[in-house]
């Protein structure tokens, strides 16, 4: 433990770098892609630390830059998510009564229809 503070004394770069990587490392093994923002974070703090960041405020500038990556990451996907909802029309239920043809009488049958199979509605004039 006295050689990594010794390492963190003299090279804080090295050591944000290597606990970057260790995170890189945790994300090639899972896949998830949620690891990068941490990544990134040491890195910065890192290259931070080697232009004279020292002391207890690194791991405070960590937790900022991973928080605000975070944040923006998470502004980002909602607005793919509301971009890609709004492309994408809602399907169309329409409930028919079936047919003795078709099954038993009373029942019910559920289709789903695209908006462009959807039959408008007949509009009723009354009055003239």
């Amino acid at each position: 433990m006295q050689a990594l503070v010794l390492l963190h004394l003299q090279h804080p770069f090295l050591v944000w770098c290597a606990v970057g990587a260790i995170f890189v490392s945790f994300e090639v093994a899972t896949g998830e892609g949620r690891l990068i923002f941490a990544t990134v974070a040491a890195v910065a703090t890192g290259v931070l630390a080697a232009a004279g960041l020292r002391g207890a405020v690194e791991p405070a500038v960590f937790a900022a830059l991973l928080a605000f990556e975070i944040a923006a990451a998470a502004r980002i996907r909602a607005r793919r998510l509301a971009r890609r909802s709004a492309l994408t029309p809602a399907p169309v239920l329409v409930i028919r009564p079936r047919t003795p043809m078709g099954g038993s009488e009373g029942s019910d049958e559920v289709n789903e229809l695209s908006d462009a199979d959807a039959m408008p509605a007949p509009v009723r004039r009354f009055g003239g």
